[in-house]
């Protein structure tokens, strides 16, 4: 026979999460040709924020990941890399003031780098091959391409190359 008293558990409230996150690390951070504002990616997203002080704003509303921005030479357009498991990766470009967001690479696939022409009419960006995080699915044809920031087709210009831009 065993004669035993059980209690009550004590419990305590418990915060999992902070409401706010502290940003530690930016990164592709890439300033206007004016000097006058910077873009970077943090925790995914797209961030804009005065160089002169002020406070950061996300560019888009978009769901999955955003990286890789780049300024058009008048400062006017930002073109951008995205991934998400389910539309996979698309080459776009939004204003500079986070409007008029659309693809300019419909075309599923694993790309970084955007960068615009010195007349802002074109866009090199690379295509990456297959990696252990964003599979194989969509990671055909890698290299060196070339599209006009209107969208339409791409072409290639190399097999490879890194941080592309005009001459």
């Amino acid at each position: 026979r065993v004669q035993q008293t059980l209690n009550e558990a004590l419990r305590f409230p418990q915060q999992v999460h902070h409401d706010e996150v502290a940003v530690r690390v930016l990164r592709d951070v890439t300033t206007s040709r004016d000097g006058s504002t910077v873009v970077y990616s943090a925790l995914g997203q797209l961030y804009a924020k005065p160089v002169k002080g002020g406070n950061a704003k996300r560019l888009t509303q978009d769901d999955g990941l955003e990286f890789a921005p780049s300024f058009s030479p008048d400062g006017e357009w930002i073109a951008y890399a995205t991934w998400s498991d389910e539309d996979k990766g698309r080459i776009r470009v939004i204003r500079a003031d986070g409007s008029g967001g659309r693809d300019v690479v419909p075309e599923p696939g694993h790309y970084t780098d955007p960068s615009f022409s010195a007349d802002g009419q074109w866009l090199v960006y690379r295509s990456l091959g297959p990696d252990s995080i964003r599979g194989f699915t969509h990671a055909v044809d890698p290299g060196l391409f070339v599209v006009s920031v209107k969208g339409g087709e791409s072409r290639r210009v190399r097999d490879d190359a890194r941080e592309p831009q005009f001459d």
